[in-house]
């Protein structure tokens, strides 16, 4: 796995190692859309995890080329839900 921590940091964002998933919903809300790719190509569910919509994070921040890029990968665009609609 790449070092994405390292590689971010430039920027100053520092993601968690390993969990590509929760770092993928964190780049959908501050639109770091080139983190979002690589973490969908490490394996990351397109949908984010159980309690946030990678989608609809990305889209409530205004993040088009994030959404796009999630809906090209599956993500499923009816499940835009923070929190599973708490």
């Amino acid at each position: 796995m790449q070092d994405v921590g390292a590689a971010s940091a430039q920027g100053g964002i520092a993601y968690a190692e390993g969990d590509s998933t929760q770092n993928l919903v964190m780049a959908c809300n501050i639109g770091d859309a080139a983190a979002a790719k690589r973490f969908l190509d490490e394996g990351a569910s397109p949908d984010g995890t159980s309690s946030a919509s990678a989608i609809y994070c990305a889209s409530w921040h205004g993040h088009l080329e994030i959404v796009r890029l999630l809906a090209d990968r599956g993500a499923n665009v009816n499940y835009a839900t923070w929190a599973r609609a708490r």
